[in-house]
């Protein structure tokens, strides 16, 4: 089975939270369990869990990322807290099983607040920290408030793509259509980048950019009957990297981007990138309607 993303975002009303209220939370977890033997963790670890998870929520979405992104120093903070925290858990967890016939002890209760602590602590390393990572490797560190929105929807498209591709590598394939733009379509300097992807764009491959109205359509694919799990993920990062035209468009304050995107193959044909999704509806014969992208279960 095909593996199908769609992602459409809102521009966030939440404040962007502070450097101040993110070390409040987070710094001295570790050192709380200090002097705790495992038979009184169950305080400290509750209280750990709580904090942590509460920095993780105030660390999502967008606001959380323009913090991270505008304060790289607060990311090597937060590693080095949760360095810290993780090694304090991994000497309970060796207590834990030192003790596991121990009667007196409640091992599911200890157990979990062990795991809570873990989770809260994973989420903030691995899926915040590491999403601002992306977020300025794809876009660069000064971008407007939209290209943060638009490349987080990348970022989630494209981890979505590397988690469904164990159902099949052999193709995968993003659409961007930007709304937004600010960019004058009629400008020399703009045509000119246009034009030099239009064939490309006739076939709908790799770095195809197409002029809908006033909007913008990027594809970015990869098609290949032999490769590893993480490979196409990693040739559509670099296309979009690379891309200066799709950056023009989002360094603005005003930028909209609807990503979908697809893993493995759907379609009648040789494994070739004109046939990898997403598709369109330019070789439609005597096509007259709105101008479609989509992706197909197979």
């Amino acid at each position: 089975m095909c593996g199908i993303i769609a992602v459409i975002r809102r521009p966030s009303n939440r404040l962007v939270p502070t450097r101040e209220e993110i070390l409040a939370l987070a710094q001295g977890t570790g050192a709380a369990l200090d002097g705790f033997a495992l038979e009184d963790a169950d305080g400290p670890l509750t209280d750990i869990s709580k904090r942590l998870s509460t920095a993780d929520t105030l660390l999502r979405g967008t606001p959380g990322l323009r913090l991270l992104i505008a304060d790289p120093g607060l990311s090597e903070a937060l590693r080095s807290e949760l360095k810290s925290l993780n090694e304090h858990l991994d000497a309970l967890e060796a207590d834990l099983d030192a003790k596991a016939t121990v009667d007196s002890l409640d091992l599911e209760t200890v157990n979990s607040l062990l795991i809570s602590a873990r989770d809260a602590a994973w989420a903030i390393e691995r899926d915040r920290l590491r999403a601002a990572e992306v977020v300025v490797d794809l876009g660069g560190r000064d971008v407007h408030d939209a290209g943060v929105d638009a490349t987080f929807s990348v970022h989630q498209a494209l981890s979505a793509i590397d988690r469904m591709e164990v159902r099949g590598r052999d193709s995968a394939g993003l659409h961007l259509l930007v709304s937004n733009h600010g960019l004058d379509l009629d400008d020399p300097t703009v045509s000119a980048a246009l034009e030099s992807r239009s064939e490309k764009t006739e076939l709908f491959t790799d770095s195809a950019v197409r002029r809908v109205g006033d909007r913008l359509s990027f594809v970015y694919k990869v098609a290949a009957e032999i490769g590893e799990l993480g490979d196409n993920t990693a040739s559509l990062r670099n296309s979009i990297r690379n891309d200066a035209l799709l950056r023009q468009a989002l360094d603005n304050s005003t930028a909209e981007v609807v990503v979908i995107g697809h893993t493995r193959w759907a379609s009648v044909g040789i494994i070739s990138e004109p046939n990898a999704h997403p598709v369109n509806s330019d070789q439609t014969d005597g096509h007259d309607g709105p101008y479609c992208t989509a992706v197909l279960n197979g």
